[in-house]
Order: C-alpha cells, then structure tokens, then sequence
C-alpha cells in the first residue's frame, strides 16, 4: 500500500483511490481496513495527510522527515529523561516507538564530550514504590485488545468485547461505544457507553476485557459529553467530596521539604510553628491520593482539618494499627 502514496511534496491520494487501486491490481481488501491502515502509519510518523475539500489526501514524507532530530545536548537529553519518566506509565510493548528518537538522541549526546555519558549520571525513579510489569498480566492489557481498542476511540467506530467482572465468573458480552481513555498511573480505563444506554458512560479496566471485535457503525456520543466533565463526576470513586475543601496539615522533615518546594492545593501557605513542626494550608476536591500522601509520611503529617478527613485518616490508622496489635 505504500506504493501507492506519493511523497511530499507530490500531491496526495484519497484512500478511495488506493482501495480501487488495489481492486485492479487483484488485491481483496475493503476501504475500510485501508482507512485504519493508514491511521497506524501515520501514528508510526510514517506518511501524512492533509484535508481537501473535505477529503484526506495521503503522502510519505520524505525520509529526512520521518523522525524529528534533537537540536542540541539540552534537548537530547529531555528527550532522554523523558523516555525514563514515560516507560512507568507506557506498555512495554509499545517502547518502541520512541527508540527511533531515543537513538537520535543519544546521538547528539555522543557528539559532545562533556556530555556523551550525561545519560549514565541521570537516573529517574518512580515516585513511590515502582510496580513492576507482570508479562503475563499487563496491567494495559493484551496488545492487540488495547490496539483495537484505542484505534475505535480515535476512529468512533462501535465495538464488541468480552468484559471479566471481579463477581462474575464468566466474562459478559456487550456492544459499547467508545468515548475515551483515562490513564491513572499504571492503570488505563476505556470510557464507554453500551449501545442500548448510550446516555450513561461507564469505565471498564483494559486488564479486564477479554476479546475485542472492531464494528463499523458509528458511535452515539452522549449529549453534552466530554472526557474532563464525565472524569469530574468521579467515575471511579476516588473522590472524598465533590467539592473544594480548605485542608490544613502540621509537618516536620523531608515532608515539610518536600512542601517547601511543590503544593497540594491553591492558594497553598506555610507557617512556621517552631524548630520542627510547620502548619500547612491549602485548598483542594479531598482524594484517597491525598490521604495516601499523607499517610506515607507517617508521624510526620498531621491533618488538622477538615474534621471528616481528620476522622478518616485516623480511622484508616486504627484499623492499621489492629494489624499488628493481634496475634496472627
């Protein structure tokens, strides 16, 4: 098929005009599988396309043109750290993707020398304990299910799956339209309605969905849905309260330095309360991450207000604290 598309800056081809191509040349293959072929190469920054009149003409890009080179040093090395940062939040299977401008990069480091082993002195960590990837239970879920999936989100075409519930021993079938994706650390969520409620978007765990037909009809968008107001409803019940709260924390050592330099909140304020301690405010919607990042510090976070988050983190010691207090 990449025969068939000129390269820039020739003019474009329709994928019509491929797929009738491919007919004459013998070749069965439906408009449609082109139409997605061509979505994977250009997400593989292999050809581009532009609008004409309505239509998308498709070209290669010329070979320079295929992967954008690092500017200097600075950039490589971005570049560097931002591959590091990236691989605890991306599939493994899909690193390569950014290899191509990963190699370049360290290209350009190779061609200063006070900055060709600038890679071995940078080392990015997890910001908390990192999980390592189960190669037999991704957390993104199997590579084809995940591609399908993400290729019907960008083309809002319908699609079937199989989806594995905690209390249901057999996976369920259901017919869904694809609205979006959410990625919350490790784990990534497809938004979706079913086909007879698509008024009611729901989340389903990639890691959960079992098998995948891509349809071709395409998908009925909730009215007045977007990702970020369907997100603020607190899909996945993570949200303490639906609203800002003022909160205020009493700290001491590496977390008081830690927010001496970053903010939990708006309008965040610190107030010294002697050698040790220091009093923190700030406004924020209160999450069960917020707990957390309290809780981690131990004896060197104290939540002062709200009461009810006050309670809830003490109780959450309580139960703790009876973990270790009974004989096993």
């Amino acid at each position: 098929m990449l025969n068939q598309l000129p390269t820039y800056p020739a003019q474009g081809i329709t994928a019509k005009a491929i797929h009738k191509n491919l007919i004459d040349d013998g070749f069965t293959v439906s408009k449609r599988t082109i139409e997605r072929d061509l979505r994977k190469l250009e997400c593989a920054l292999k050809i581009e396309s532009h609008d004409n009149e309505g239509q998308l003409l498709w070209y290669q890009l010329p070979q320079q043109k295929k992967v954008p080179s690092a500017a200097g040093p600075f950039d490589a090395l971005m570049m560097v750290l931002s591959h590091q940062t990236l691989k605890y939040t991306l599939p493994e299977s899909i690193h390569w993707k950014v290899n191509e401008n990963l190699e370049k990069a360290k290209m350009v480091l190779s061609n200063y020398q006070k900055v060709s082993k600038l890679e071995q002195k940078v080392h990015v960590i997890s910001d908390g304990y990192p999980l390592l990837v189960n190669e037999f239970n991704e957390p993104w879920g199997n590579t084809a299910i995940r591609e399908a999936i993400y290729l019907s989100v960008i083309e809002e075409s319908k699609l079937s799956i199989t989806y594995s519930y905690a209390h249901y021993a057999t996976p369920l079938k259901m017919e869904l339209n694809p609205l979006g994706i959410i990625v919350r650390g490790q784990t990534h969520y497809l938004v979706a309605s079913h086909t007879n409620n698509p008024e009611e978007p729901h989340l389903f765990l990639l890691h959960r969905i079992k098998s995948v037909k891509m349809g071709f009809m395409n998908i009925v968008v909730p009215k007045t849905f977007s990702l970020a107001s369907y997100f603020a409803t607190n899909p996945s019940g993570y949200v303490l309260k639906d609203e800002p709260v003022t909160v205020t924390l009493k700290v001491k050592g590496y977390a008081s330095d830690v927010l001496m330099r970053h903010a939990l909140g708006k309008g965040q304020s610190i107030k010294k309360l002697g050698e040790q301690w220091s009093e923190v405010t700030f406004t924020t919607v209160p999450t069960y991450d917020l707990i957390a990042w309290i809780l981690r510090y131990g004896a060197d976070v104290e939540c002062i207000q709200p009461d009810f988050l006050r309670a809830k983190i003490k109780k959450s010691l309580q139960k703790t604290l009876s973990l270790y207090t009974t004989e096993s």
